[in-house]
């Protein structure tokens, strides 16, 4: 059983249409007795509120080697210059 894990992960965005991403990286889940591999797959719709700033909701799974895959959602304020 495995205790307030981290994960450490690259991940890159691609617009695949209007108001949709897709999301694809990898990386590692530490723990104190050992560490994981990961990729991560995920979906991000966005609402452009200006040009410059956007409200991203982000839906994204987790694929461990050797260990549990887990669901992430989460939500975020973009700000572009």
């Amino acid at each position: 059983e495995r205790e307030y894990p981290i994960s450490l992960v690259g991940a890159a965005s691609f617009k695949v249409i209007e108001h949709l991403a897709v999301q694809l990286g990898g990386g590692v889940e530490f723990v104190k007795s050992e560490s994981f591999g990961l990729v991560r797959i995920g979906l991000e719709p966005f609402l452009r509120l200006s040009p410059k700033i956007e409200l991203i909701l982000n839906l994204s799974y987790d694929v461990k080697f050797n260990a549990y895959d887990n669901w992430n959602l989460g939500f975020g304020i973009a700000y572009g210059l």
